[in-house]
């Protein structure tokens, strides 16, 4: 109803314009100019309400550095900064060596940094034991990105024993400070059933905070169960604004979603520009790699890389042939391909186990996609 308006004032607009002509004779050809150039003003403003770059909202909460949490910031901060150079620069002993007086004397940002240092170590020296370690020690001093860490180290199993329970009294300890990544965690596990009954009330309660935070992935999922009516009234509109902030924000899969919806008219105006608009930025998410791959072996030029009739069952075939081959970058291609439903039927099973064989090989990208799998959808 929203797009209507604007098209009337649009419509209007052109009638305004053309009546001052008439009446206005010695001066029509500039009161036309600028009658026109508002109407270019609301086509324009038209476009960026509906294909926007990231949006940030109103209610939407910076939640603070964990540097912040310093008690001699003046002292600390300096050190911080030389060990995130250092990590960065993959020099992980040096990055470690900086930060680990300050952890043992107590200091919160410091174990919080070395908690992150020894879970994303990409080298031999990758501890998950002693990252669960800092975290704790962070967590017990309320830190609630540590709360957060510690939350999903039991989620996941990593460094320590895997426990759903475990891992929601940690996510709630951090959502008691609002911290909205925990209400995310804690919404999807109530919708999995994970440790505790199904419960999708709770689980629409708690993404309705972290989506009105900014989180996307909260603000995607609550588009679902708008559209579904899980916990709360079926409501497709509702559906399609949560979608659309998540798509805002560069949530791959709600900007695919946002796309089919643009292309079948269904709850929004049918629109065909805007809907290949979001088609082609969905697919901005896959790797470049694979891409070169497609272009090298099979001859498709990046003008034809596009997912329509022509060669979308060529590029999954391809990209298929490649998977079996042992290709770990064309395995996390297509469980993208089957993640979003590009040139073949959506299957989120399809897509773990492909996702999981790239894991194997360490596809970083892969290893990420499944961990965002196995806790953002409900089974």
């Amino acid at each position: 109803m929203r797009n209507l308006y604007w098209f009337l004032f649009l419509f209007l607009g052109a009638v305004v314009g053309l009546t001052f002509t008439e009446l206005f004779e010695p001066s029509s050809s500039v009161m036309n100019y600028l009658i026109l150039f508002l109407c270019l003003l609301l086509v324009v403003r038209y476009f960026l309400r509906n294909f926007s770059g990231q949006k940030k909202y109103p209610n939407q909460k910076n939640y603070p550095n964990p540097v912040s949490y310093s008690k001699d910031k003046k002292r600390h901060v300096p050190i911080y900064r030389r060990a995130i150079e250092a990590f960065e620069e993959k020099a992980y002993e040096r990055a470690v060596k900086e930060l680990t007086p300050l952890a043992k004397d107590g200091d919160v940002s410091a174990q919080y940094l070395l908690g992150g240092f020894f879970s994303q170590r990409k080298d031999m020296f990758k501890n998950d034991t002693t990252a669960v370690k800092w975290f704790k020690q962070a967590a017990r001093q309320g830190m609630p990105q540590a709360q957060y860490a510690v939350g999903e180290c039991y989620y996941r199993g990593e460094g320590i024993v895997q426990s759903y329970q475990k891992a929601r009294e940690a996510f709630e300890c951090a959502a008691d400070q609002n911290y909205p990544e925990a209400h995310f965690s804690l919404g999807m596990v109530y919708a999995k059933g994970q440790g505790v009954s199904v419960d999708y009330q709770k689980a629409f309660d708690y993404l309705l905070i972290s989506a009105k935070a900014g989180v996307e992935e909260a603000q995607r999922n609550l588009a679902e169960m708008y559209y579904h009516g899980l916990g709360v009234k079926a409501d497709k509109k509702k559906a399609m604004k949560w979608t659309k902030r998540a798509a805002r924000q560069g949530d791959h899969a709600a900007e695919h979603n946002l796309a089919v919806a643009y292309q079948s008219g269904e709850a929004v105006w049918k629109n065909t520009l805007l809907s290949k608009l979001w088609f082609r930025r969905s697919r901005q998410s896959f790797p470049l790699k694979v891409k070169d791959i497609w272009f090298k072996a099979y001859g498709i030029t990046p003008e034809r890389m596009s997912f329509n009739e022509e060669n979308q069952a060529s590029i999954v075939s391809n990209t298929k042939k490649l998977a079996e081959q042992g290709k770990a970058e064309a395995q996390f291609e297509l469980g993208q391909l089957y993640f979003q439903g590009h040139g073949i039927q959506a299957n989120e099973t399809m897509a773990h186990r492909w996702w999981y064989v790239a894991a194997q090989q360490g596809h970083p990208e892969a290893q990420k996609q499944l961990a965002k799998l196995n806790r953002a959808y409900p089974a």
